[in-house]
């Protein structure tokens, strides 16, 4: 069986620090390949470009920066980026509750939706506006030990 694939994705951009501190649990699970927004895009939901052209820039090794969507960086991750269908896609790490009707709203879950949508095992992470990312990642990797 090949190495585990693992799309990430997030709304809150590509330089946030919750992308970074997700990507450095999941490295542990398989080859990760990220693209995020190139700035916050936090409550877009599952929004896509219908009649923008998108741009899509590496800015380092398995890095990419969309100026779309979060579900844009999924379809372009997907179909433009990898070489097959990611195995996980990964949304977050977001810095605010979504909770109740908030997932509705939330880019990360829209992102997280379109993942499974796309075939992939798929999941959103979010902590509490103040949380501290260094005590979720030890959460976050027990998780994806027994997903």
């Amino acid at each position: 069986m090949s190495e585990r694939l693992i799309l990430l994705t997030n709304d809150d951009g590509l330089w946030a620090p919750g992308i970074a501190a997700l990507a450095r649990v999941a490295a542990r699970f398989g080859r990760v390949v990220t693209v995020a927004p190139d700035r916050n895009r936090s409550a877009i939901s599952s929004a896509l470009s219908l009649h923008n052209i998108l741009r899509l820039n590496e800015v380092g090794p398995g890095r990419y920066a969309c100026d779309g969507t979060p579900v844009d960086c999924v379809l372009l991750g997907v179909c433009e980026v990898l070489d097959r269908r990611p195995d996980w896609v990964l949304s977050g790490i977001n810095h605010g509750f979504n909770l109740g009707e908030d997932v509705f709203y939330s880019g990360t879950v829209g992102a997280a939706f379109e993942g499974r949508l796309q075939g992939a095992r798929a999941a959103a992470f979010s902590i509490h506006p103040g949380g501290d990312l260094e005590e979720a990642e030890p959460w976050i990797g027990r998780l994806l030990e027994r997903w």
